[in-house]
């Protein structure tokens, strides 16, 4: 893919159309990197990994520090603006 992206870079009709090439090619190579990514993520299977007490458990713990960390930065925010 970067093989064909510099090749069509280099015969690129002239300047005028230099940023539209550009972006044509990021997307492509973009495109080419990401496509299998995302067929070997929807390949993968973790209905076997956990059961269902570990989801709840795995669940209630990003819950519980996710709302920790919202507190620490409510406070921190409003210690901030108090100090101003």
């Amino acid at each position: 893919m970067s093989f064909l992206c510099s090749i069509l870079n280099a015969i690129k009709p002239n300047e005028r159309f230099d940023r539209q090439i550009k972006l044509m090619l990021s997307c492509v190579l973009t495109l080419g990197i990401l496509t299998p990514l995302i067929q070997g993520i929807s390949s993968l299977d973790f209905s076997e990994d956990l059961n269902l007490e570990e989801e709840t458990n795995l669940s209630a713990s990003v819950s519980t520090q996710t709302a920790q960390v919202a507190a620490e930065n409510l406070e921190q925010t409003l210690t901030a603006s108090l100090e101003e």
